[in-house]
């Protein structure tokens, strides 16, 4: 199957080729102007896939090379709106996250309601990376959770006594993930933040992929602090840190994969989070138990395995929804 899909989320590209292995990728046009290009940095490029830009995909479109096209934002599909082929659109943020995030004025409803109408004008089949995105998008859809490739993410040791944050733009997105929380947990703690983020000094993006591995198998613990209802317990670098074997501190989240005492430590609590934090920090011993326990809720809550086989399930319903549509046409005609 040959499959199309854009680099506008880098780190689950990288996931969706170990699910159909070589696939063709779109650098394609970034929010405020340019091209995303793929950064080796952050992931390298999976084995057999190709990148090219948007006029060559469209070129490749015309001929009927692709049997799927997955999208990852409304940009995507406005870019291969006119291409007749199936389309899938993963939903990787809440609407209510991104009208916060960006200060929008936008009607929640109103929009929503209009994007559904896109998707079924289109017939663009909706995937969601949690139950709690396609509730806040209020549409029908698959959910597929979230992976680490355990495979590649093990080996900790936690031999630096620093809790490890990453994202990017952590500050400028703090009615999401709680950078202000963060800091009243770790006030004169030892952390580092990993990512891009212009306005923390001293913070900076891994070198390379092994890079962050290396960090989440070195750094004591792993620091989340998302909030409720705008954004899952967890994100991919949280499951990647769990599945390294890291244990996670984390604000209260009703879909946070973390158990209090079992492989981490949560809590409304900033205070008893701080001190879960000073007490992890000085006893590596039971970091690297507790981290144990997280790796295996990863294995056992978001394995790749049933990534893998959820997308082909996800997959084969959209191919045959398309092709008995198709012939239901043909038969009107």
């Amino acid at each position: 199957m040959k499959i199309l899909t854009f680099n506008s989320h880098q780190a689950y590209v990288y996931l969706l080729a170990k699910a159909f292995g070589p696939i063709d990728i779109v650098e394609s046009n970034a929010r405020y102007g340019g091209k995303l290009r793929w950064l080796p940095r952050v992931r390298p490029l999976p084995p057999g896939c190709r990148l090219l830009g948007l006029d060559e995909a469209k070129e490749n479109l015309g001929v009927g090379l692709y049997d799927l096209a997955i999208c990852h934002n409304n940009q995507d599909l406005l870019d291969i709106r006119d291409y007749s082929l199936p389309k899938m659109s993963i939903f990787h943020n809440t609407l209510r996250g991104r009208i916060v995030e960006e200060g929008s004025a936008i009607d929640y409803n109103s929009f929503r309601r209009m994007v559904a109408r896109l998707h079924a004008y289109w017939r663009v089949k909706p995937v969601f990376v949690s139950s709690l995105k396609r509730r806040d998008w209020g549409m029908k859809g698959e959910v597929i959770k979230l992976s680490a490739p355990t495979q590649e993410c093990c080996g900790y040791s936690g031999e630096i006594p620093k809790v490890l944050r990453v994202a990017n733009y952590l500050k400028e997105r703090d009615p999401l993930l709680g950078f202000f929380i963060q800091e009243e947990i770790l006030q004169g703690l030892p952390s580092d933040v990993v990512g891009i983020n212009p306005s923390l000094p001293g913070a900076k993006p891994a070198q390379s992929w092994e890079a962050l591995k290396g960090m989440y198998r070195r750094y004591r613990l792993f620091l989340v602090t998302n909030r409720e209802g705008l954004e899952d317990g967890y994100n991919l670098a949280t499951l990647e840190a769990m599945a390294t074997g890291m244990p996670v501190v984390s604000t209260r989240h009703p879909t946070s994969p973390v158990i209090d005492g079992y492989n981490g430590f949560i809590s409304d609590d900033l205070g008893y989070l701080r001190e879960r934090v000073k007490f992890l920090l000085e006893d590596r011993g039971e970091a690297i138990k507790l981290g144990r326990n997280a790796r295996k809720t990863v294995l056992e809550r978001f394995s790749l395995q049933d990534f893998v086989k959820s997308w082909h399930k996800a997959v084969k319903e959209t191919l045959v929804e398309y092709n008995h549509k198709a012939q239901e046409e043909m038969v009107t005609l």
